[in-house]
């Protein structure tokens, strides 16, 4: 039996419908990277120098948020921001439940659910 001729327009089942028009030049190709020379060097070496600096300042810029968090003359706002600050950092984010049902009323429609408003 033979096989069937492979469409070019066609690569699977997230490729150019049939009819559509892909430019050769911004088509994608199988194997090929699409940032062939990733991140580089300089890039990465200015992101780890960033890094180190942030981590020796972070006892510190704790110290002085932790200071924030506490002190009886700020404003509530500011003592809350710190506080929230200081828990996220050391027990991590809340996770944020998300109502997903999909309906073919709605297909792409998500819905979340209010933000409850600061204290």
């Amino acid at each position: 039996m033979a096989k069937a001729k492979a469409n070019p327009q066609r690569r699977g089942k997230r490729g150019p419908k049939p009819g559509s028009h892909v430019s050769p030049a911004t088509e994608f190709k199988a194997g090929l990277s699409g940032n062939p020379g990733g991140m580089t060097k300089e890039v990465a070496a200015a992101r780890d120098r960033a890094r180190a600096i942030a981590a020796r300042a972070a006892p510190r810029i704790m110290r002085a948020v932790l200071k924030l968090a506490e002190a009886a003359g700020k404003d509530d706002g500011v003592r809350l921001a710190a506080a929230r600050e200081i828990l996220d950092r050391a027990l991590g984010r809340a996770s944020q439940p998300i109502d997903a049902r999909v309906t073919d009323e709605h297909r792409w429609l998500i819905r979340l659910p209010p933000l409850e408003p600061d204290a």
